[in-house]
């Protein structure tokens, strides 16, 4: 009788053992799946933020390169922060493309150069979470915009500057 009892207890031990290796083995498989998720959204967010900064400075070299064909490319300056400015000519009428920095955004906004004022709040929104835009033209022609964009609670806005060469420019602050 002791035998048979003794053989109970070892097959209960056997399969609670089981029981513990699957259910550990489960916790592991779950636990991995979690972290396997986590890092893909990572990777996803910063695909994403990528391809958005991609597209934006893209925007701004092809902005550039077709306003450099009007000849009157120059930086004037809004609020402590420098405006891209093109002339434009239009059917006899004059107006100008203003690239600009207001309220934690980048704006472009389309105007008759007859317009005096400025008001940033009426330009056409570009891009989010931006904490600064600077715009630099050497002597050369060589154009320098960066764009900084804000940071998170774990790290600083990243600055991304791209260069264009400017066919005909002039440049004046005011």
């Amino acid at each position: 009788m002791s035998k048979k009892g003794s053989r109970s207890s070892s097959q209960n031990m056997g399969g609670l053992f089981t029981f513990a290796l699957v259910a550990v083995f489960a916790v592991l498989a779950l636990l991995v799946a979690v972290v396997g998720v986590q890092a893909y959204q990572s990777v996803l967010d910063t695909t994403e933020r990528n391809n958005e900064t991609r597209m934006s400075l893209s925007y701004f070299i092809n902005k550039v390169r077709a306003g450099d064909s009007y000849g009157y490319i120059h930086i004037d300056e809004y609020d402590g922060n420098d405006m891209l400015v093109f002339d434009h000519n239009y059917d006899g009428e004059e107006y100008q493309t203003r690239i600009y920095y207001y309220d934690g955004a980048i704006y472009e906004q389309f105007t008759s150069m007859d317009d005096d004022e400025f008001y940033p709040d009426y330009g056409e929104y570009l891009i989010s979470s931006v904490s600064s835009f600077e715009v630099e033209i050497d002597p050369s022609g060589l154009m320098a915009l960066t764009v900084i964009f804000d940071g998170d609670e774990e790290s600083e806005g990243e600055a991304y500057t791209v260069h264009v060469a400017v066919r005909t420019m002039a440049q004046r602050r005011g």
